[in-house]
């Protein structure tokens, strides 16, 4: 069941984000898991009411973070601790994005993804997204996309993708 995250939540974000890193090591892909910087981030998205996370069998066992931008709900993070996999909480919770799309009269969702990697974009494809052509690009997502991808490993291309709100 999903509820909006408070700060006590912080250590399973933070177990959560070091349990998927695993996952992308299993590819090749390294990224490590700053403890300090995790906690900082947790309470800003606490402090601006825009993480969820979602309780399975007594735990915690996903978290959503979603910001507004000028033309879509935009979906920072959708993560599931990999011992949840399976189960389509990724997809409750996308659906949790789309509810408050449309509690704040956003017409879209947005994220940015790895576009290879089987449970990144194959995935949201399943769930109706669609891969945005980078020359369609709002300035916006552009710098957003820009960002993301200097800070992804080398050879991982990042997209962006879309789908109605509804």
């Amino acid at each position: 069941m999903e509820r909006q995250a408070d700060l006590e939540d912080v250590q399973s974000y933070v177990d959560i984000k070091r349990a998927a890193a695993g996952l992308y090591r299993d590819l090749g892909m390294s990224f490590e898991v700053d403890e300090e910087r995790a906690a900082r981030d947790w309470s800003e998205h606490v402090q601006r009411s825009s993480a969820w996370v979602w309780e399975e069998d007594g735990r915690v066992a996903a978290y959503l973070v979603l910001r507004r931008l000028s033309e879509s709900m935009h979906i920072d993070q959708v993560t599931v601790h990999p011992d949840f996999a399976g189960r389509r909480i990724g997809a409750k919770l996308i659906e949790v994005a789309n509810d408050q799309a449309l509690l704040l009269g956003e017409k879209q969702l947005s994220l940015t993804t790895f576009e290879t990697v089987p449970w990144n974009a194959p995935y949201y494809v399943r769930l109706g997204f669609t891969t945005v052509p980078g020359q369609q690009l709002s300035p916006e997502m552009s710098r957003i996309l820009d960002e993301e991808s200097k800070n992804s490993p080398a050879g991982w291309k990042r997209v962006v993708m879309t789908r109605r709100a509804g």
